[in-house]
């Protein structure tokens, strides 16, 4: 990393702007404030990784594995799969924190436009990995006063997926 580094950071959301470094302590230009943060908090924004979400959009990696799950569960659910071996042709390109922000990113659009089209409930696999992904999924639905959820159906999903429940929908 070095000064002018586009960052996102571990612990929180939002970017900003390396604007020094000494040591393990990196200087951050967060909407114009400074904050300090650790070095292992951090992480390089790759540049163009937003085009490349937008521009993108995500393969099941087990369609068979989709048409028992839409037997499974009412017609009005929406099923995202947000394991990394999903991502599409330039999975390859990703790295490390880049294909969580890529899941995040996915599982928020996704909402959205379930949100949009009124349904009632969705589910989002997340696998069964170190549960990074599940945690960050969490902590983004707690923030939601429009959702609730549950872990997703153990029979059809195993314990790798979240049942969201939408109300309110717009």
């Amino acid at each position: 990393m070095k000064v002018g580094d586009l960052v996102s950071f571990l612990d929180e959301s939002g970017e900003g702007e390396i604007i020094e470094i000494d040591g393990n302590t990196i200087l951050v230009d967060v909407q114009g404030f400074h904050k300090s943060y650790d070095i292992s908090k951090i992480i390089k924004r790759e540049q163009g990784f937003e085009a490349q979400i937008i521009n993108s959009r995500v393969i099941n990696k087990d369609a068979s594995v989709s048409r028992k799950v839409k037997r499974a569960v009412d017609s009005e659910v929406f099923v995202v799969d947000l394991h990394a071996s999903a991502i599409p042709n330039f999975r390859n390109q990703l790295k490390g924190h880049n294909i969580l922000l890529f899941q995040m990113e996915t599982a928020k659009n996704h909402l959205k436009a379930a949100r949009k089209n009124r349904l009632k409930k969705m589910i989002f696999i997340h696998g069964n990995g170190s549960g990074t992904l599940k945690y960050q999924l969490e902590q983004w639905l707690n923030s939601l006063s429009y959702i609730s959820y549950q872990d997703a159906s153990y029979k059809s999903f195993g314990q790798g997926a979240i049942e969201v429940k939408l109300y309110n929908s717009k």
